[in-house]
């Protein structure tokens, strides 16, 4: 549901950053950008959601919002009603201005939703003097997308039937593969578990090697590859929960969805002016897709630490969750919750600093969200309603105790991969790479909440110890089984 709003700024109050009303905060559930927040983008929308438990009829017309840089001046806008009814963006008909100060005045009417009264709420932000990423439109990447599919090598289903349909039938008599389609080794064979491998083959800063989707029967054969187009590789090839395959495109930095015909119907991007990254994308069970990016900004380090470089590149990290209509409805920023410091086997004094680097997001059986911030050797479970940290796992916010994993007093190291399963455990891809001596495993917790206990219940590490010093997998399969992808090394 959509209106246009023409604001006209009465007043604007000055506020002290980061303070807020205790009443309004009481009154509203989750704001973005934060009261107080710095480095956000020019192309931010706000977004607030009252604190209530189901969708409000004419929410959307109980607000009306003043907004007021202090460069650009009064901005007008849309106002937009999420499709959960309760969540309200204000969508700015123009950018921002660089390093300006933002004001925001909500005043509401209450005989517009008659059951729930919210008090007017006040606050602003900074604008980062870092220039937004404009995101593309699908069609304008239409060609670019699908330019492989003119090459009949390029784009292939190996048994003759399109679809994850055929996903049982076997392949007759050789199938001629491309001259650069990568080798495929395979050592062990002996009774796997069935079904299909999703992987892109990647090799670490070599650009002569072309890149492939692939899905991959149970002996290692392929069932359908599709060749990438130059420059824009391919990375986190998946079938997501509502059976879509999607895949992420490098350059054009959207995320792409396949339909069971291989045909790219659909297309996921960061909102807000923010790139979107290559490590993860989740359609969740409402419909909604979780997506991240790393966000560069310009950062006085030696504010911080000493010796740091006033301007160092500092890489945060940005959590968004997408309604059908992809929009942003939740925004998590790195920014807002985590210290710089909190970095683990980084020089502070470089100058470039990637303090976060998130690699996973996995939504929890309660509906909130954990991520996997690998620099920082830290899973972190986030409110979804919120944004607020509910816990911190390893690294040196710890607040877990584990048991039974004498090797590892603080969990994992650069891990990947962090998945629940449907009993409630944790698994995780531990990359290892400060553990000593350096290895690598897959490994199971059980976790318990209430006490902050992680108990490993399983690990695997192979004899000898191999260490994946970057990347890499450890996911349960239907019979109970564990695939361990060892990623790779420097």
């Amino acid at each position: 549901m959509k209106r246009y709003l023409l604001l006209f700024a009465i007043c604007v109050m000055a506020l002290v950053p980061g303070e807020l009303d205790a009443k309004s905060v009481g009154t509203f559930e989750f704001v973005s950008p934060m009261p107080g927040a710095k480095y956000v983008t020019s192309e931010t929308t706000i977004i607030i959601r009252p604190r209530v438990d189901s969708p409000l009829l004419g929410l959307d017309r109980a607000l009306s919002f003043t907004v007021t840089g202090s460069v650009s001046g009064n901005h007008t806008g849309e106002i937009i009603l999420s499709d959960d009814g309760k969540t309200v963006i204000f969508e700015p008909h123009t950018p921002f201005i660089s390093g300006e100060r933002v004001s925001v005045k909500i005043a509401t009417d209450d005989t517009m939703t008659r059951t729930v009264r919210m008090v007017p709420l006040s606050f602003d932000f900074e604008i980062s003097s870092q220039r937004a990423v404009h995101p593309r439109d699908f069609d304008e990447y239409a060609e670019c997308f699908l330019d492989a599919a003119a090459d009949d090598s390029a784009d292939k289903t190996l048994n003759g039937r399109p679809g994850l349909s055929s996903r049982n039938a076997v392949p007759q008599g050789p199938y001629p593969l491309p001259p650069d389609f990568p080798q495929l080794n395979v050592s062990i064979n002996e009774n796997p578990e069935g079904g299909d491998i999703f992987t892109v083959n990647f090799r670490r800063r070599s650009k002569a090697e072309a890149r492939y989707l692939m899905i991959l029967d149970n002996t290692g054969f392929p069932k359908y590859f599709k060749k990438m187009p130059k420059n824009l590789n391919g990375a986190d090839f998946k079938v997501q929960s509502n059976g879509l395959l999607t895949y992420h495109q490098r350059v054009t930095n959207i995320y792409l969805a396949m339909d069971n015909t291989y045909t790219v119907i659909d297309s996921f991007a960061c909102g807000n002016g923010y790139s979107t990254d290559g490590h993860e994308l989740q359609i969740i069970d409402n419909g909604h897709a979780l997506v991240m990016s790393y966000d560069r900004q310009t950062v006085d380090m030696s504010e911080i630490v000493e010796g740091g470089n006033p301007e160092a590149t500092v890489v945060g990290l940005i959590i968004q969750e997408l309604d059908t209509s992809k929009n942003v409805v939740f925004q998590w920023r790195s920014w807002d919750h985590f210290k710089i410091t909190d970095v683990i086997g980084a020089d502070l004094t470089d100058d470039r600093i990637d303090y976060v680097h998130g690699n996973a997001i996995e939504q929890d059986l309660d509906g909130n969200i954990l991520i996997s911030c690998r620099h920082m050797s830290e899973i972190t479970k986030i409110d979804r309603a919120t944004g607020d940290i509910i816990w911190r796992m390893g690294g040196k916010n710890n607040q877990f105790t584990f048991l039974n994993d004498p090797d590892h007093p603080l969990g994992t190291s650069y891990q990947h991969d962090c998945r629940i399963l449907k009993n409630g455990n944790l698994t995780v891809f531990d990359n290892g790479n400060l553990h000593e001596p350096q290895h690598s495993r897959g490994v199971e917790y059980k976790l318990d909440e209430a006490n902050l206990t992680a108990t490993r219940v399983w690990e695997f590490r192979d004899t000898p110890d191999a260490c994946a010093v970057f990347v890499g997998n450890a996911r349960r399969v239907p019979n109970g089984s564990t695939m361990v992808s060892w990623g790779g090394t420097w």
